[in-house]
């Protein structure tokens, strides 16, 4: 099962950066199930002239499925396949749709959660990428000295040892940290030449609680900081290095505290936000997020001025808009 597409030629070419959000939740959300004032970050999108759209949803559960999902394009075909688009181990024939328009495919998650690169994608990078401008070296590197298991990097460790004398990297090219991970994938937002350049970035400025996590209000509390920083320096990257792009904020899901959290203040709170309604509680809890969209050079307003009227919208109608507006048309899929 894939999507079908009826039109293959973009008539806007804008670059494309969808930067994912660890279990981004809403003011509302913040406020009823947390008990805490502000997010921070919502003020920081709508200062930063973001579309937020209020009623918004991630298209399924587990930050896996999530981006896969949204790659789908369409979800009722996507809960059939359940392919592995993200890391490129699957093509797709939306990424078919983006080379036939001259667009390079980027994708990255902090860490080697969804495993190694595949070959439909252009790159894929964790903190454990290396920085290198010959991308062959840099791949080769990735691919045999990056997702191995660590038993596999002693069996492999001269081995690894030698590549890095032959293609000459040194400790700073080497991204040791989320940290560096970060800045790394801030450094994607500028216009090529060559090429346009569809992106998407996974980022863990605060996650979801595990069962023996303690306090987790302070947790994000103290993480709210961090994502007002990220949101604001991918919007100054926009507007200094790649003006005529649309950069798309999406949460990749809720943060599931019915099921993952062991602080019983927090099943009190969202139960009673929803007078009780257990099956309301669970899809809010888990699946409510945020999705905003920052169009810079108004290159697809109308087209997400009318996404924003719906009653409800998902991170897969946040990216099919744009798709509508590059094609200039609404309908551009056989179903």
């Amino acid at each position: 099962y894939q999507v079908e597409f009826i039109k293959d030629k973009f008539k806007k070419k804008p670059n494309l950066y969808i930067y994912s959000i660890e279990s981004l939740m809403s003011e509302d959300i913040v406020q009823n199930h947390l008990k805490v004032e502000k997010s921070l970050y919502m003020d920081a999108l709508k200062d930063s002239n973001f579309i937020i759209f209020d009623n918004h949803f991630s298209d399924d559960y587990s930050t896996r499925n999530s981006l896969n999902s949204l790659l789908s394009i369409d979800q009722s075909i996507w809960k059939k396949n359940k392919k592995d688009y993200f890391t490129g181990k699957e093509n797709s024939p939306f990424f078919d749709i983006l080379r036939k328009n001259n667009y390079k495919i980027f994708t990255g998650f902090h860490d080697s959660h969804f495993g190694a690169p595949g070959k439909y994608v252009d790159g894929h990078y964790t903190f454990r990428s290396i920085k290198l401008e010959n991308k062959f070296y840099q791949n080769y590197y990735v691919n045999y000295c990056q997702f191995k298991m660590p038993w596999y990097h002693l069996q492999l460790f001269n081995y690894c040892e030698f590549l890095k004398f032959i293609f000459k990297i040194d400790e700073t090219q080497k991204l040791r940290s989320a940290k560096d991970f970060e800045k790394y994938i801030f450094s994607f937002i500028n216009k090529e030449n060559d090429y346009n350049k569809f992106v998407v970035f996974h980022q863990l400025t605060h996650s979801h609680p595990t069962p023996g996590t303690k306090n987790w209000r302070n947790q994000f509390i103290k993480s709210r900081e961090k994502t007002v920083n990220i949101i604001n320096q991918l919007v100054q990257k926009v507007k200094i290095n790649d003006p005529n792009s649309i950069l798309i904020i999406i949460g990749d899901h809720g943060p599931s505290l019915l099921k993952l959290s062991t602080e019983k203040e927090f099943h009190k709170n969202i139960l009673q936000t929803y007078s009780n309604n257990e099956k309301l509680s669970y899809v809010i809890d888990r699946f409510y997020t945020v999705g905003a969209i920052y169009d810079n050079s108004s290159i697809c307003n109308n087209y997400l001025i009318k996404l924003k009227n719906k009653k409800f919208t998902t991170n897969s109608m946040l990216l099919n808009s744009v798709l509508q507006c590059l094609f200039e048309e609404d309908q551009f899929t056989s179903s």
